[in-house]
């Protein structure tokens, strides 16, 4: 245990990342404040080759980092959910293995909410990059909350550093651990309702976009987005086509965590009348549909040419089967 509480917790869920374990150490061992920091490394089905790294490295940290197995794989939001139990920092964080914090990211996020204790959560800006370990790419700018907090109900501007308050899980619940990959914008939705937020200036490191996370990758993504907005009154988002398996596979009206299931309007201050005022806007949605047909359209043609004939048809076959088939 460390001598003093740690000030932040931050969470890393592990699973089949050895590649990127020794980098996630090197920049772990250069974090600025690592006196008030706290690691939980949550490992889910642990392999040796995995386990071999992490012996080597996980003792240089000492009580720094707690070190937690997990035998049978569970789903993300499980691991952090279980994460956030275990925490015994006042703020907690995330940190993804394929991502790279910067030294102070941690330090400044902390710095935040200590000057602000109005706000439950900071977030700030991020450079998008394709290849683990590169630091250029593409910049990705995150409005402040307070230019338009109306949007930040609708639309998630945490991308992969969110820094928040332990103590408002009481009050907003925690990860739906039904979702796969839509779970850090659900929770950040109740987040916004229910309290404000606010930005850190800086960048705080680099989100690694390989088109093979959770995040971006599968079927999952767009029907869990559709979720999120048949639960939260985005009905002018919605595409249509991801309807009957969102309907289909989640509960959308309900929390689901630790065996228990919990309804939205625990964590959803009016959370009926929220919805019933943003009704008229699926005539939106429905006449934005068409568009949306169209542009599938365009896109099937142009991978006819790009691709020939026989690729294209297979590849759009084969994403019409994930959409209608569960």
């Amino acid at each position: 245990m460390i001598s003093k509480s740690p000030t932040i917790t931050v969470l890393t869920s592990l699973y089949h990342c050895e590649k990127y374990l020794n980098g996630y150490f090197c920049h772990l061992s250069q974090i600025s404040n690592m006196e008030d920091v706290e690691i939980l490394l949550l490992h889910n089905k642990a392999l040796e080759s995995e386990l071999r790294v992490i012996r080597k490295y996980a003792p240089k940290f000492g009580e720094h980092v707690r070190y937690i197995v997990i035998e049978e794989r569970e789903s993300l939001y499980s691991t952090l959910n279980r994460g956030v139990a275990l925490a015994r920092g006042k703020y907690v964080a995330m940190w993804n293995v394929d991502d790279i914090r910067l030294p102070d990211s941690l330090e400044c996020e902390a710095r935040t909410l200590d000057k602000h204790p109005e706000a439950a959560l900071t977030y700030g800006d991020v450079a998008v990059v394709y290849e683990y370990g590169k630091t250029e790419g593409r910049f990705c700018y995150q409005p402040e909350y307070e230019e338009m907090p109306k949007e930040f109900l609708r639309s998630y501007f945490g991308v992969c550093f969110p820094m928040w308050r332990k103590s408002i899980h009481e009050k907003v619940g925690y990860f739906d651990e039904q979702m796969f990959s839509g779970g850090d914008f659900d929770f950040w939705v109740r987040v916004v309702r229910n309290y404000s937020l606010r930005k850190t200036k800086g960048l705080l490191g680099y989100y690694l976009n390989e088109y093979r996370g959770l995040s971006t990758s599968g079927w999952r993504q767009p029907v869990e987005r559709t979720v999120i907005e048949l639960r939260y009154g985005q009905f002018d988002k919605i595409d249509f086509i991801y309807l009957p398996k969102a309907i289909r596979n989640y509960d959308l009206t309900r929390i689901h965590g630790d065996g228990k299931t919990f309804p939205i309007d625990q964590f959803f201050p009016d959370y009926r009348k929220f919805i019933i005022t943003r009704l008229p806007l699926f005539l939106i949605g429905i006449i934005k549909f068409p568009f949306r047909l169209a542009m599938y359209l365009y896109r099937a043609i142009a991978l006819l040419f790009i691709l020939g004939p026989k690729r294209a048809i297979k590849k759009i076959a084969n994403k019409i089967e994930v959409i209608v088939t569960r």
